[in-house]
Parts: structure tokens; sequence; C-alpha cells
């Protein structure tokens, strides 16, 4: 079973990403894994392209998971940061997609996950606590994984800045035309973070207790 970490690059990684990244690798190869009752021998790949254009970043990198014959993709942004555990946690649950909410760059402070009323979802402790796993219309990319095979079901460009919609945003409106369930995991999405001019999580999203 192969994963190909796709890194899309605008400036610069993070120093903190790299840390997670590499600390997150470490203890996935380092874990047994099964799936559906099977041991699994992972293969861990990474990919990385760098300009300003983000969508064009992620049709390069999804047709070099392809041809490398990725099993799944991780899409982990350069500008966050997640505990060692993540990918581990992602892949357990065993969904078609999942991945992460977390907060905008810069205030004020706005979910990326989009429920499937369409409005945004909040991630609070409370939700975290509970491990609860929520289908959602859409995610930022900034932390998922999912089945490298679903390309196949979408038309190209996978990614594309139309129809007033951001890149990530476009393509979780093809899975969902698609019929592919969206997850997100709300125990993960709670450690992970959102580096702008501050490191912004979850927390910083919830709703004060006078609201």
């Amino acid at each position: 079973m192969r994963i190909v970490v796709c890194i899309p690059i605008h400036r610069q990684a993070e120093a903190m990403f790299v840390s997670s990244a590499m600390n997150m690798a470490s203890r996935f190869l380092m874990t047994e894994m099964e799936l559906d009752g099977r041991r699994l021998r992972p293969e861990l790949w990474t990919c990385v392209f760098t300009s300003a254009d983000v969508a064009a970043n992620r049709n390069r990198l999804a047709d070099r998971a392809l041809e490398w014959g990725a099993d799944y993709i991780l899409w982990a942004d350069a500008d966050h940061v997640f505990p060692d555990h993540a990918l581990i946690r992602l892949f357990s649950l065993n969904l078609p997609v999942v991945g992460c909410n977390y907060p905008t760059r810069v205030a004020p402070l706005v979910p990326t996950a989009l429920g499937l009323d369409g409005k945004p979802v909040v991630t609070t402790e409370a939700l975290a606590r509970q491990g609860k796993v929520e289908q959602v219309a859409a995610l930022g990319l900034g932390l998922c994984l999912m089945r490298a095979d679903l390309l196949a079901e979408l038309a190209r460009p996978w990614f594309a800045f139309a129809d007033g919609l951001s890149e990530d945003r476009r393509f979780f409106r093809m899975l969902g035309a698609a019929g592919v369930p969206i997850h997100v995991d709300h125990s993960l999405s709670w450690e992970i973070g959102h580096v702008g001019a501050q490191t912004f999580t979850n927390a910083d999203c919830a709703p004060s207790p006078a609201s």
C-alpha cells in the first residue's frame, strides 16, 4: 500500500510544518497498520511542487501521485502544524475522504469546513473529546487523506479557480456530485494549527460562552 504525501508550496514551508511532517512520517512507518483485517506494509512517498498557482500545484501533485501508483493521497499544506499521530488517525478511519477542519489564516477567523447545510462547521473541544467524525460538504485541503482512485471519477482539471470557488471548494463540489462522501474528524481537527500572522487553532473559532 502506497501513500503519497502531496505538499503544494506557495513561498516556503513553515519550520513547524517540516517538524510535524517528519514526526508524522516516522511514527506512521513504525506503526503496524491494518486495513479490513489485513496487515499492511505501507510505503510513504513525498511529492512537492512550488509555484504561486496553488491549483496548478495540486494538479501536478495529483498527476505525480498517480504516476507513482498511489493508493492514497495525503494533502498536507506547508503552513499547517499537526501531531505525529495525524496520518495514523486519518488512515484508521477507513473512509474515502477524511480530513481536518481548521481556521482561516487571518482574522476574523472562519472554519474551513462546510456542513451539508452549506453553513460553516465549528469544531469544539466537546466534539473533539467525543471523537466525532461528521459528514460534510467541503473541507480545506490543509490535511486531508483520500483514496487516489477517486480522481478517476472526476473530470479534469481536478483543481481550478472557477464558478466563484476556490480550488479546494470546487474539488469537493465535484466529489459530492460524484456521490463521494466527505468527512471531517473533529478529534484531529482540535490538534491542528494554521500558521498565519500567528498560529490559529479551532479554539480561536469556538463561540464565546456569551454568544
